[in-house]
């Protein structure tokens, strides 16, 4: 029997944009309820608080929403810092930092403690890599012109990087996260397409490109979690940085985005 698994991810916008909320569905091989936490430490300015959101994996027939679990014990220590913050839960399954600020080169220790059992993680926030742009082009396939947008930057030599990429149109967020990795374009400038997957790009969009500087887990979570949604025959649960089986990832990221309106 398999459970479905939910990912929500907060996405919060750098400048003047609202909230937006993405949710990713996966099939997982488990027969038995497991513990998802879905963490997010930023360097996004002016964000004093931060998320942690843990539910429960449903039934493959239940319906598409979360299973919060309130009453966690959430910590996320700064390691660099040495400071210990203690969440605060807002709503069911919804935890925030009251003190805790993301800055590169800082290593994060979340623990949870959830219906008796403590699940830890741990996550680096990577260096800045300059967000230069974004352009589009056009393609067509079977007669039907689509919009391409392409990020540009360049990715420093000889240091493994990892990257998270994704798409809003307007005030839709694509549902899909896109994880790259450096093997084939170290030290070199990079303008690769991004494929939106749940969201249409036409003219006169205005359209935000959110790029992440990740570590390899996030990159392994989000890589794993992209194949395992594409292949329904043989889903696999996602690699997840999370202990004592649990499901997920916690991950502490920089930021950046880019805006443009395709033109008409």
């Amino acid at each position: 029997m398999k459970n479905s698994f939910y990912i929500l991810t907060a996405i919060i916008s750098l400048s003047g944009f609202t909230s937006c909320e993405k949710v990713i569905n996966v099939d997982v091989k488990d027969s038995e309820k497991r513990i998802v936490i879905e963490g997010v430490i930023s360097d996004a300015p002016g964000l004093v608080s931060h998320t942690i959101l843990i539910s429960k994996t449903n039934s493959f027939s239940a319906p598409n929403v979360r299973n919060p679990i309130s009453n966690a014990v959430v910590f996320v220590r700064d390691i660099n810092a040495g400071v210990t913050d203690t969440l605060l839960e807002i709503k069911p399954g919804e935890y925030l930092t009251q003190k805790t600020y993301g800055v590169p080169g800082h290593t994060y220790n979340l623990t949870a403690i959830v219906e008796g059992k403590t699940y830890n993680a741990s996550s680096t926030m990577p260096p800045i890599v300059p967000f230069d742009s974004i352009y589009t082009q056009n393609f067509s396939f079977f007669g039907e012109t689509f919009v391409q947008v392409i990020p540009v930057f360049t990715d420093p030599a000889g240091v493994k990087n990892y990257y998270r990429f994704s798409v809003q149109a307007n005030d839709s967020l694509d549902k899909a996260y896109q994880a790259w990795d450096d093997i084939i374009s170290d030290g070199k400038e990079n303008s690769r397409p991004l494929f939106s997957q749940t969201v249409s790009i036409d003219p006169k969009d205005t359209v935000t490109v959110f790029m992440d500087c990740t570590d390899k887990s996030t990159y392994d979570f989000f890589y794993t979690l992209e194949n395992a949604s594409g292949n329904a025959q043989t889903p696999a649960n996602p690699i997840s940085n999370i202990s004592n089986n649990g499901m997920g990832y916690f991950t502490a990221i920089n930021r950046q985005k880019k805006v443009i309106i395709i033109p008409e």
